[in-house]
C-alpha cells in the first residue's frame, strides 16, 4: 500500500492544491524555452503528434503542400498539439524531426529527467489544465498558445527523486501493459472468429451439402448454385452524404451525424432514414462499414448505401464487411474510394430467403462472442483507469515511492492503435 509524504505545502492553484514540502513548483516558462525554428520536412523528417506520443509521420496523416514551413523538433523536446480537438496529443519526442505549426515545441532548460516530464505532462490533470488556459469560440476548436501555457506551474521533485519515480512507474506500467496485451490478444482472437463466421456464411451459405458453382469472382470462389453473380450497384442506391461543419455538430441532439468512421455527434435534422449501410470515402480507414436503421445525417465523407427491397439491410452490411472495400482505395495524398468504381465491383446475391437465414445465423453466433469482447474491453478500461490514477498520484506527489525497491524487469511497451489523422473529419483536421 503506497503512503503519502510526511509533509506537504499548499500551491495556491486548483489543479494541484498540495505538493510534497521539498518539491519545487515552477512555471513552464522557467522549465522550458519555446522552440520556434522553422524547417523543411526535406531536412527534418515529418513527425506525427498523437495521443500515444511523438512518432514518425503516420501514413494516414493529412499531408500539407507546405512542407518547408514546419517546426523543428529535437530529441527530448516536449511537443503538444495546441488545439482542444486533439486533446492529449503530446509527448517528449524520442526523435529529431519536424511537426506542423499547430504544435507547440518546448526545449527543456534544465537537466530534468525527460521520462519524468513525459509522465507528468501526459497525465490527465495537466492536460485539462493546459486546455483550460486556452481560448477560442467553441470548445472543440479551443487553442492554447505558449504565452498562456508558460504560466502554468508544475510540481518538480529533486532529480534523484525524478529518477526513482521513473523507475517505479516504468516497472508498474510494464506489468499493467502485459495484462492489457493479454486481454487485447483475446479480443483479437474473438474478432478473427467473428470474421471467419461472417465470411463463410456470406460467401458459402449455411448448407455444405448444396451443389456449388464457380462465382466468377476471384476473391469469392465457389458459391451455391442458386446464388447470382451481380454488380454491387444492383443491390441498392448509392449516394454521398451532405456537408456539415464542426460548428453545426453537437455532443447531444436528436439525430446522429455519421462521418466516414462512425458517429461524429448530433444535429437537429436528418438527411437519410430507413435501413442503410454507410462506408467511408476517405482516409486510411475508408471502406469502414456501419449499419444504421432510422433517421440520421450522413456527411459528405460517408457513402450511403440504401438496399433495394429484395436485399436485407443487415445482410448487405455483412456483405460490405466481407468485400473489404478498403482494398479498392486509390492512393494519393489522402487514400480514398471512387464510388463509381466501387458500385461496379462484382459481388454475389443469394435468394431473399437465404439472406434472411444467413443473417439470423450470423447474429445468433455473434451474440455470445460480442458479449465476451465487451467483457474484455470493460476490463481493459478499468485497468487503464487504474494506470492513469497511479501515474497521476505518483508524479504529483500524492504518494511516496522513494523507498520502494524496484526489481529487475522486462520493459513492456503498449503499442496502442494510433488514431486516424485525416482530412476526412473536421475534428481531426491538420496533420497531427
Amino acid at each position: 500500500m503506497l503512503k503519502p509524504y510526511d509533509e506537504y505545502k499548499k500551491t495556491g492553484v486548483k489543479w494541484i492544491e498540495n505538493i510534497p514540502k521539498f518539491w519545487n513548483f515552477n512555471k513552464i516558462g522557467i522549465l522550458f524555452i519555446e522552440r520556434k525554428t522553422k524547417v523543411s520536412d526535406k531536412d527534418y523528417p515529418p513527425l506525427s503528434v498523437t495521443k500515444n506520443g511523438i512518432v514518425p509521420q503516420l501514413a494516414s496523416a493529412a499531408k500539407s503542400d507546405d512542407g518547408d514551413n514546419r517546426k523543428l523538433v529535437y530529441k527530448s523536446d516536449f511537443v503538444i498539439n495546441s488545439r482542444s480537438d486533439r486533446k492529449g496529443s503530446s509527448g517528449v519526442s524520442p526523435l529529431d524531426g519536424s511537426v506542423s505549426l499547430i504544435n507547440l515545441v518546448l526545449k527543456p532548460r534544465k537537466s530534468e529527467n525527460g521520462d519524468f516530464l513525459h509522465y507528468l505532462l501526459k497525465h490527465y490533470d495537466f492536460i485539462e489544465e493546459y486546455y483550460r488556459n486556452g481560448r477560442g469560440i467553441v470548445a472543440d476548436l479551443w487553442t492554447t498558445r505558449y504565452s498562456e501555457m508558460k504560466n502554468i506551474c508544475l510540481p518538480i521533485p529533486p532529480r534523484q527523486e525524478q529518477d526513482q519515480i521513473v523507475r517505479y512507474l516504468d516497472w508498474q506500467v510494464s506489468k499493467i501493459n502485459k495484462l492489457i496485451k493479454a486481454k487485447k490478444k483475446q479480443i483479437s482472437l474473438l474478432n478473427e472468429q467473428k470474421q471467419a463466421i461472417i465470411n463463410k456464411a456470406v460467401t458459402k451459405g449455411l448448407d455444405d451439402a448444396v451443389p456449388m458453382k464457380d462465382s466468377g469472382v476471384e476473391w469469392i470462389g465457389e458459391i451455391p448454385e442458386s446464388w447470382e453473380k451481380t454488380k454491387l450497384k444492383r443491390l441498392g442506391k448509392f449516394k454521398s452524404g451532405t456537408n456539415l461543419t464542426s460548428l453545426d455538430i453537437d455532443n447531444t441532439g436528436k439525430f446522429a451525424v455519421y462521418g466516414g468512421n462512425g458517429i461524429r455527434g448530433y444535429y437537429n435534422t436528418y438527411n437519410n432514414k430507413g435501413e442503410c449501410v454507410l462506408f467511408g470515402r476517405q482516409g486510411a480507414l475508408c471502406g469502414n462499414a456501419h449499419y444504421v436503421n432510422g433517421e440520421f445525417w450522413a456527411t459528405e465523407h460517408a457513402v450511403v448505401f440504401k438496399p433495394n427491397s429484395y436485399v436485407f439491410g443487415k445482410w448487405a452490411y455483412f456483405l460490405i464487411i466481407v468485400m473489404n472495400l478498403n482494398q479498392y482505395s486509390e492512393s494519393a495524398a489522402q487514400p480514398g474510394l471512387s464510388v463509381e468504381k466501387v458500385i461496379n465491383i462484382n459481388t454475389i446475391l443469394p435468394t431473399f430467403e437465404e439472406q434472411h437465414s444467413i443473417l439470423n445465423f450470423i447474429e445468433s453466433k455473434l451474440t455470445y462472442i460480442e458479449k465476451l469482447i465487451t467483457k474484455f474491453e470493460t476490463e481493459i478500461n478499468l485497468i487503464n483507469e487504474y494506470k492513469t490514477s497511479l501515474i497521476s498520484s505518483v508524479v504529483t506527489g500524492k504518494v511516496d515511492v522513494r523507498n520502494i525497491i524496484v526489481p529487475e524487469f522486462e520493459p513492456e511497451e503498449l503499442l496502442e492503435e494510433v488514431e486516424e489523422e485525416s482530412l476526412e473529419e473536421p475534428e481531426q483536421m491538420g496533420e497531427e
